[in-house]
């Protein structure tokens, strides 16, 4: 997704959702041992996934399921995907997560790295949604899925933190916009005769607000400052991070024996900034 004349805007870069954070898998607990199930952190499934903002799930486990099963925590600031499910013939969910969180096999989590605006991360994401379906749709299976080396690998346009944090403040000032405009065309025709009428301006609201999506990614609605640190800068700063994570882990892994090695994954996660933490209530 590049600018109108087939590039980047000026201090962008290109880079792949492996490059943006760390991604973690899911698993269910065992059904039969009653004391993983009916506790108070999210286990998230594809059912679930409604919003593009989740405080909670239907089902809850325990602190034991996530100590004793391969269920993990993921810390709230981090993406979740669908990567197996029927709903993958038409649409790809997406949602960030609000809460400390745990998720089944059929999601794929991305904790994005700390110097990223994780609210900017899923504005770009349903951006992107409809092709990462197209391009990254796993073929002859029987369940629709995405083939994950290829999301890990999907490219994505990344600008300058500081004008992330300002695309997020423009994009939501204008959905706000068009969610009042709608509003006040229910608030003008409430008779059940004109229910079909109502669609065609919801249709459009859709369109809009797919435009404004494209135009926040294609470096259109907001001016580019020469002032902000380019997103190079920021990449090198993520990998170098990483790399120093990795090393840390590994030397844990070395002096404590392989036996502890899950335990140290999930506290390695990076957790990104301004985010409650907390354990859900209930979902948007």
């Amino acid at each position: 997704m590049r600018g109108m004349n087939g590039k980047l805007p000026p201090g962008w870069e290109m880079a792949t959702l492996d490059d943006l954070g760390t991604w973690t898998g899911g698993g269910t607990p065992s059904k039969k041992v009653a004391d993983y199930w009916g506790g108070d952190i999210p286990w998230v499934t594809p059912k679930d996934m409604k919003a593009p903002r989740l405080n909670g799930s239907q089902d809850r486990i325990t602190a034991k399921a996530v100590q004793e099963s391969s269920a993990k925590l993921v810390p709230a600031g981090s993406l979740a995907f669908v990567v197996r499910s029927g709903i993958l013939e038409h649409t790809l969910p997406i949602a960030l997560l609000k809460c400390d969180a745990t998720i089944n096999q059929d999601l794929k989590v991305l904790t994005p790295h700390a110097d990223l605006n994780p609210e900017w991360l899923l504005y770009a994401l349903l951006a992107l949604a409809p092709m990462i379906r197209r391009e990254c749709r796993k073929d002859g299976t029987t369940v629709a899925s995405l083939d994950f080396p290829k999301l890990r690998r999907y490219p994505v346009p990344l600008p300058p933190r500081a004008e992330q944090d300002r695309i997020v403040e423009a994009v939501e000032s204008v959905m706000a916009a068009v969610d009042e405009a709608l509003r006040s065309i229910h608030r003008a025709h409430k008779t059940m005769e004109l229910l079909e009428e109502l669609n065609a301006p919801r249709i459009q609201a859709n369109v809009l607000r797919r435009a404004i999506l494209h135009r926040a990614f294609t470096g259109q609605l907001v001016p580019q400052d020469p002032a902000d640190e380019p997103a190079s800068e920021l990449l090198k700063r993520i990998e170098a991070e990483k790399a120093e994570r990795e090393a840390e882990l590994k030397a844990r892994r070395r002096r404590k024996g392989r036996s502890g090695s899950s335990a140290e994954t999930a506290e390695a996660l990076p957790r990104p900034p301004s985010q409650s933490g907390k354990v859900g209530t209930s979902s948007d």
